[in-house]
């Protein structure tokens, strides 16, 4: 019995963790888009600030 309640765990885990990855690189790809778009006002502020400098 401990074998095969052993078995059904890595079954488990092998179903639901590539789901995991998968949902975590999703994540991750729309904060860094987040953090990308909230950073604009800046990199334009900076950018502006060097055209008035020259």
């Amino acid at each position: 019995m401990g074998n095969n309640f052993k078995d059904t765990i890595d079954a488990v885990n092998d179903y639901v963790e590539p789901k995991i990855k998968k949902e975590l690189c999703k994540t991750v790809y729309t904060l860094s888009k987040t953090i990308n778009v909230a950073l604009i006002p800046l990199s334009l502020l900076i950018w502006g600030y060097e055209k008035i400098k020259k």
